[in-house]
């Protein structure tokens, strides 16, 4: 799982959040996120966290190679 910033005209409005077993993404955060936790000027998507996010890590302790 990988996350960046979004700029639009040079000024950041989000973050992105990609799952790299599945090409999935979504949003992290974005100031025009309708709602969900506010951190800054930025809303918290916790239904992409969720969907995406999560499940990414689940993924990754599921198909680990343990040692």
């Amino acid at each position: 799982m990988i996350g960046g910033e979004v700029r639009e005209q040079g000024i950041r409005v989000g973050f992105e959040i990609t799952d790299l077993g599945s090409g999935r993404h979504g949003w992290l955060a974005h100031t025009k996120q309708p709602h969900g936790p506010k951190v800054g000027r930025y809303k918290i998507n916790l239904e992409d966290i969720e969907k995406i996010g999560v499940n990414a890590i689940t993924q990754a302790i599921e198909k680990a190679m343990l040692l």
